[in-house]
């Protein structure tokens, strides 16, 4: 509205009217809807509104760009994960570095931060990450990369890891006291605390991930694929079905999250687990297990997870499945594995999208809308890797818990054998047929 229609406005609002009276009636003016201002006879009012159209725009024009990104990744994700356990452990690391300075760097984005400028702190951080990777990883790494090291390398790196990590903390815990500033005390100590805390969910947490990759490919491939198709349909189904149905907020962190997009995007999620563990547990390349970083095509004797089992149905289930669909439903004839990633479907509807909340929380706390930019229309690292922490962690219990009991397999015994000296080997090769001939 320009300013010479403002008078005109303001005089026709409220002719009637003296005072506050015209005021108010102004303003219920403005709030009415087009259709009640043509009904009533009253003037178009002042406030201007974008049109449907333009709004629609904008939202398609994002939803195209979101999903042309997300399937650029995608594509780079999938051509990882066909290449080589090699790559898909270090593309886990690089991960963690990036969701690692995101995090960081929203500290150092604050006034105190700017204003307490300590000498190395962001080096010491940074150090401390790199520690934290030599500890966690140094042996496991140590043990895959076995063929491509010399003997001796291998037995030093293994005897001196924990003693090499031990010696670079105190080294980080020295320095952080020699970088202490009077009347920065407060700031460096709780700066320590948020890096601390961000060590162990980002690498802690996230550790596991190369173990469950190590276990077999699927135990990496299949909860990762269930969080993002998890994402996208409760997208869809909140955009198609949102507050039609549940008119309660779902929740006040996510504003635009609903009740009908979590609760159809779990029941899909919870369908799409069930036939894409079976199709990945066709390929040996998803199913077997490997012990080094050697380069070639996975051979080995699937698992019995893999095969189909026959399973006895409630009868009241039975009955209902028999008048339904006809024929004799007292078994059913599955993969184990199906149930498994049945639960995981669960997880990752139900518990898993508790991680994003809890980032949306976070953000919410400083003010931003992403972590970064750096994937367009999709935000930062973090805001994609939010939910698959909590979710590699899941796998890894639930793989050590129910699936691989004792954690002890045929393989990994043979790989833990390689490491004995000769004499040792020669008395397990004898313990061994002792146990075989007691029984």
């Amino acid at each position: 509205m320009s300013n010479k229609e403002s008078p005109n406005v303001r005089q026709r609002a409220g002719e009637n009217v003296k005072g506050s009276k015209g005021e108010k009636l102004k303003s219920s003016q403005e709030t009415k809807s087009p259709k009640q201002k043509k009904k009533d006879g009253k003037p178009a009012v002042a406030t201007v509104h974008a049109p449907d159209s333009a709004a629609g725009g904008s939202f398609l024009q994002k939803l195209v760009k979101r999903i042309i990104v997300g399937a650029i990744l995608l594509s780079v994700f999938a051509f990882i994960v066909l290449s080589d356990h090699l790559y898909i452990s270090l593309l886990v690391i690089v991960i963690q570095g990036v969701v690692f300075r995101e995090i960081i760097s929203l500290r150092f984005k604050t006034e105190e931060a700017r204003a307490s400028k300590v000498p190395w702190f962001r080096t010491l951080n940074w150090y401390f990450f790199l520690v934290s990777l030599v500890y966690v990883y140094g042996e496991p790494m140590t043990h895959y990369l076995r063929p491509l090291l010399p003997e001796k390398w291998f037995g030093q790196m293994i005897q001196y890891h924990l003693s090499l990590s031990f010696t670079l903390y105190c080294a980080g815990f020295v320095a952080f006291i020699l970088t202490l500033r009077a009347g920065k005390y407060k700031f460096q100590f709780t700066q320590s605390a948020w890096t601390l805390m961000t060590l162990v969910m980002i690498v802690a947490q996230s550790s596991v991930v190369i173990l469950n990759i190590f276990d077999g490919l699927i135990w990496f491939l299949l909860p990762s694929s269930l969080i993002i198709f998890n994402d996208i349909m409760a997208f869809f189904c909140g955009v198609l079905f949102g507050n039609k149905i549940i008119k309660k907020p779902f929740l006040a962190l996510s504003p635009n999250k609903t009740w009908e997009g979590f609760i159809g995007g779990g029941i899909c999620t919870v369908i799409f687990a069930f036939f894409f563990a079976q199709l990945l547990s066709q390929y040996k390349w998803f199913t077997c297990p490997k012990q080094d970083f050697s380069i070639g095509q996975l051979d080995c004797i699937p698992d019995p997870i893999f095969a189909p089992a026959a399973y006895h149905l409630p009868a009241v289930l039975g009955n209902l499945l028999s008048k339904s669909f006809g024929g004799n439903w007292e078994t059913i004839t599955i993969l184990p594995m199906q149930l498994h990633a049945v639960w995981f479907g669960l997880f990752a509807s139900i518990v898993a999208p508790f991680g994003g909340f809890f980032a949306s929380g976070l953000k919410r706390a400083f003010g931003i809308k992403d972590f970064d930019s750096i994937f367009p229309g999709h935000g930062g690292m973090t805001d994609r890797m939010d939910c698959q922490l909590l979710m590699g962690l899941c796998v890894y219990v639930h793989l050590h818990s129910l699936v691989k009991v004792g954690g002890i397999t045929v393989a990994s015994l043979l790989h833990s054998a390689a490491f004995l000296p000769r004499e040792q080997q020669r008395e397990l090769y004898e313990k061994l047929g002792q146990m075989l001939l007691g029984k």
